[in-house]
């Protein structure tokens, strides 16, 4: 099922951009008391925020849910594109990692805004177009995962597609590239990582002596509530 990515990676991905998500929180929902994410897989991100919000988590893929459960979230099985939610359930809606697989990225948005009082936010969308590399031959590698984004049924410059979606809502929004930090044992590690799940899906391919690698993502806020400045500093 396009999106459904094995417990590892999504674990990585969580803790890669964990003081991301808890920023964005932070600053753009501080005033939020409770959430849904919405494609939440097998939870890690919920509970990297959940100190910070009553998090309630859907997915539309069962063995997603099942992980989710087994260590006590709250979390259902249920397709993002049409709730079976009641308007302004919560006061905010978010996803990570989520828009990229899907058709029409302005739908899963609008659904969202639809079950939520205050925000929607998507906390990190890739741009694999726009990967940062050195030295070249990681290229071989940038091509694999693009290929299998899409092989997947996923697009791999669904962060472009999301802040296109995001803008023509026709609501008060923000939007930006997510700042992060590294150092040449995290980069030798992630590019490890990145080969080891290419040579599991059949595609093999090697990189020696890793320098430099980043895949940009985006994040947009949609203000359903009319404030469009940051609510509070980072906690």
């Amino acid at each position: 099922m396009p999106g459904a990515q094995p417990e590892a990676i999504q674990r990585r991905q969580a803790n890669l951009l964990k003081h991301w998500h808890r920023y964005l929180i932070g600053n753009y929902a501080s005033h939020c008391s409770d959430a849904i994410e919405v494609g939440c897989g097998a939870g890690f991100v919920m509970e990297n925020l959940r100190d910070q919000l009553g998090v309630y988590g859907i997915d539309i893929d069962k063995n997603q849910v099942k992980m989710a459960r087994s260590r006590d979230l709250n979390v259902d099985m249920m397709d993002g594109l049409s709730m079976e939610i009641e308007d302004d359930s919560f006061d905010l809606a978010y996803c990570s990692y989520y828009l990229m697989w899907l058709k029409d990225p302005k739908q899963a948005i609008s659904e969202m805004a639809r079950v939520a009082r205050k925000r929607v936010l998507f906390t990190s969308e890739p741009i694999w177009g726009g990967a940062l590399f050195l030295p070249a031959e990681i290229e071989v590698m940038v091509k694999g995962w693009i290929y299998l984004i899409g092989e997947q049924g996923g697009n791999p410059d669904g962060g472009l597609e999301a802040v296109k979606a995001l803008t023509g809502m026709d609501q008060p929004c923000r939007f930006g590239t997510v700042p992060k930090d590294t150092s040449p044992r995290d980069v030798v590690e992630n590019v490890r990582s990145e080969l080891e799940y290419l040579r599991g899906e059949g595609i093999d391919t090697e990189v020696s002596d890793p320098i430099f690698f980043d895949v940009p993502f985006v994040w947009g806020v949609l203000f359903l509530d009319g404030q469009e400045e940051s609510t509070s500093k980072q906690r």
